[in-house]
């Protein structure tokens, strides 16, 4: 676990993101990243003790220099744990809030639905003062974005248009001809023994206002490193991880912004 954990952080911190989103983080991953110096130097987090994602959550790293930041839970119905964790800041005179979740897992489409519609209202914008004028969200949404798990019935991703009409799904906007598989039994050395699962499960989604556009989008972690302990070869985690870049479209106003969301 600690191997693949400081995998972790190295593909963290080499993407140089802006925002780091995590999920299934756990007491243990959370007492290795605060033994980190540089990420925990680089970034404010938006727990402070382990207890606060005990048993497992998501959590959300903002880099410094984006200060003041103001984190937000926000509690979904679930019977697993999960919540939305939003930051927000601003960025060019801009309100920016990057929100990340890890929907409800297994055959809990219903609850999903609720959990998404939880996710529109924190994220909407706010017409009079421009509060999330540019949201993000990003993380696990545990449903396929071409087919159903279960092989039956409406696409499921179909919920996500209808309950977040103004988001953009980057992977499908910027790289429409390519799978983007985030979840691969067929690639990922960690799934070994797990039944054929080859699923888009991770997004990265965007409401961004007419100074900002994306410019790109890739999976991170997909390399597999030797774990010290073992001598075997492994992948970072069993999702492959996304990071997306976001540019003011006037690009003396600022450098690129990127957010990252491995598992």
């Amino acid at each position: 676990f600690d191997s693949r954990v400081q995998q972790i952080f190295s593909v963290a911190e080499a993407s140089e993101a802006d925002f780091l989103c995590f999920q299934e983080v756990t007491p243990r991953f959370f007492c290795l990243l605060e033994r980190h110096r540089s990420l925990t130097r680089n970034y404010v987090m938006s727990a402070s003790h382990q207890q606060q994602v005990a048993p497992y959550q998501v959590l959300l790293l903002v880099r410094k220099e984006l200060e003041p930041v103001s984190f937000e839970v926000h509690e979904f119905p679930t019977l697993m744990n999960r919540q939305l964790v939003a930051a927000t800041c601003t960025v060019n005179g801009e309100s920016v809030t990057v929100g990340t979740v890890h929907l409800e897992s297994l055959d809990s489409h219903p609850i999903r639905v609720k959990q998404l519609e939880i996710c529109a209202k924190a994220l909407a914008e706010d017409p009079e003062t421009g509060a999330h004028r540019n949201a993000l969200l990003m993380g696990d949404f545990n449903f396929c974005s071409y087919r159903n798990f279960s092989g039956r019935g409406p696409l499921e991703n179909g919920d996500l248009r209808r309950v977040l009409p103004d988001f953009v799904d980057l992977w499908e906007h910027l790289r429409p001809d390519e799978a983007g598989i985030t979840f691969d039994t067929d690639t990922n050395l960690v799934l070994r023994g797990h039944g054929e699962e080859t699923m888009r499960y991770d997004r990265i989604c965007a409401r961004l206002s007419s100074k900002w556009a994306a410019t790109s989008i890739e999976m991170i972690g997909t390399e597999a490193f030797v774990d010290p302990a073992t001598g075997h070869m492994l992948h970072a985690s069993d999702h492959y991880g996304l990071m997306a870049c976001i540019e003011a479209r006037d690009a003396k106003e600022a450098p690129p912004s990127a957010a990252a969301a491995p598992q």
